[in-house]
């Protein structure tokens, strides 16, 4: 999914961003999106980050909004006076029962989800969020956002065309095992002889599909192992050591 990125930052003017896929609004010091967000993230309470932050609380918008937890009481107190102005009175504890938003603090080194609830679904959290540390001359933290993605079923996980071979080659040992153990009569034999097939397969694929891909990585000095990951690599590996199971759990049964 491609977001649109909105607003600009000018050191010590204004910083402010608004993703509208999302309704998520990054700082507050910028007019750069409208009075709508569900989530805003605040990195530090100096005003050019912050002072906007009173256009986006009202009861229709109700956002959550997030600040370093050492900041939360005066960020709840700069909240409250910018109603009492605009209202030109005090709040009584009618309205304070009546919130406009929710304020919540973070620290450096938590993990949170965030969930967007839509009517009729359930909740369901999407993305994550890491709260990084940050050195400013007042409490600042980073944020980190990523996607929260669901394994897909074995039938429906997507191979590459590189493990596809290799892929085919257990499951047909697969099937080849399973029909045994579903008739029970079979030998030992029977079994070394899938058991050797099996160890052709992960040899060639460890020679071919990984060891090759990792000393490219040693050689460009890349470490991260994500970085050449071949689709569907973790799954292959996953099925090489099922079926190995299978036969293992076989051989003891009538050993």
């Amino acid at each position: 999914m491609k977001f649109t990125l909105i607003g600009h930052s000018r050191a010590a003017d204004e910083t402010g961003f608004y993703i509208p896929e999302l309704c998520w609004a990054l700082d507050a010091g910028a007019k750069v999106y409208p009075a709508y967000a569900e989530h805003l993230f605040i990195t530090h309470t100096h005003s050019d980050h912050s002072y906007q932050m009173t256009r986006m609380v009202s009861r229709r918008s109700f956002p959550v909004i997030y600040v370093p937890s050492e900041m939360v009481d005066l960020v709840e107190n700069y909240l409250r006076s910018a109603q009492e102005l605009n209202g030109a009175r005090s709040l009584t504890s009618e309205i304070d029962h009546d919130p406009t938003h929710v304020t919540r603090g973070v620290t450096p080194g938590e993990s949170f989800p965030l969930v967007r609830a839509k009517a009729g679904s359930a909740q369901v959290a999407k993305y994550c969020v890491d709260v990084i540390a940050c050195d400013h001359s007042c409490p600042t933290v980073g944020y980190l956002f990523y996607e929260l993605r669901q394994k897909l079923l074995p039938e429906k996980m997507p191979i590459s065309k590189e493990l596809e071979p290799i892929h085919q080659q257990i499951q047909a040992v697969s099937e080849g095992v399973k029909e045994l153990k579903q008739f029970g009569n079979y030998t030992e034999d029977d079994l070394r002889h899938w058991q050797n097939k099996l160890h052709q397969i992960d040899e060639q694929y460890k020679e071919g599909y990984i060891a090759s891909p990792q000393m490219e990585r040693q050689n460009q000095g890349i470490t991260s192992q994500s970085l050449y990951e071949i689709p569907g690599e973790a799954d292959v590996t996953e099925e090489l050591n099922s079926v190995h199971e299978m036969i293992k759990s076989m051989l003891e049964k009538i050993a």
